[in-house]
């Protein structure tokens, strides 16, 4: 990993480096199974929004289809949102807004990015330039091997976001690349375009005592779908001065975050 750090007893991945005005975050496996049926889930989303001071949070679980629900602030403060693919939470004809996009290679193939941009176009009074994005939390390209299947779909247009795999009719997918050249042709600017570079497959950290004099075995940082965990992490974000947390599941797939503050 890198520009990333653990907080919290190992339980949560923060970036080290970013916009002093929003605030991201991704749990560990330390932390605990973030799935939404988890019982323990009421206790740890309140943690959680200790953590970030947050007054309320949004919750999302992906279901793999390409739609975006605004999350719109209300006078009276109060939420709409749904169980679906992104959020963008922001306050009408304002500029600040920020969003919580699932990147899976079915949604991305089905232009969630395109459509999540457009929609912030649409109600923002802002310019394709003024948006930032963060690419955050996803598998890496060594260890995403896809079916030709799949592969076909980005076969024609996005052939530098794959490789051929170790076995025979397999391709190495790299989400990441796929989702930052779509930014780009939406006309995201590079430099407001950052990867956080987290493997939720391979990356992991070394248990360190106490007393901090010895080290042991290595510990799978993140909890895999690709593993064959049925459990789940959790991304999230806001705004530093907004009272709203937005969060996410993920076993594998990216998520792309958008926003302007």
């Amino acid at each position: 990993m890198n520009n990333c750090v653990l907080s919290n007893q190992q339980q949560l991945i923060i970036p080290s480096q970013g916009e002093k005005n929003i605030q991201i975050g991704l749990t560990t496996r330390q932390f605990g199974d973030c799935r939404i049926e988890n019982s323990e889930h009421d206790l740890k989303i309140d943690q959680l929004m200790r953590i970030f001071q947050a007054d309320e949070c949004v919750r999302m679980v992906p279901n793999h289809k390409p739609k975006i629900m605004l999350s719109l602030v209300l006078e009276s403060d109060k939420i709409k949102t749904a169980n679906c693919d992104g959020i963008i939470h922001f306050k009408p004809k304002q500029p600040e807004f920020v969003s919580l996009i699932h990147c899976g290679w079915k949604t991305i193939a089905e232009n969630i990015v395109e459509k999540a941009v457009k929609n912030i176009l649409h109600w923002c009074p802002i310019s394709s330039r003024d948006i930032k994005a963060i690419i955050y939390g996803g598998i890496c390209q060594s260890c995403y091997g896809v079916e030709f299947g799949v592969a076909e779909q980005f076969q024609l247009e996005y052939s530098d976001c794959l490789q051929a795999g170790g076995e025979k009719g397999k391709y190495q997918l790299n989400l990441s690349k796929l989702i930052q050249k779509k930014l780009l042709s939406k006309g995201i600017n590079r430099a407001n375009i950052r990867i956080i570079d987290i493997c939720s497959h391979h990356h992991s950290f070394k248990h360190i005592n106490a007393s901090y004099r010895y080290i042991w075995d290595d510990d799978s940082l993140l909890f895999s779908h690709r593993r064959g965990e049925p459990e789940r992490n959790l991304v999230l974000v806001k705004l530093k001065n907004d009272p709203t947390l937005i969060a996410g599941t993920t076993g594998n797939c990216p998520y792309l975050i958008l926003y302007n503050t």
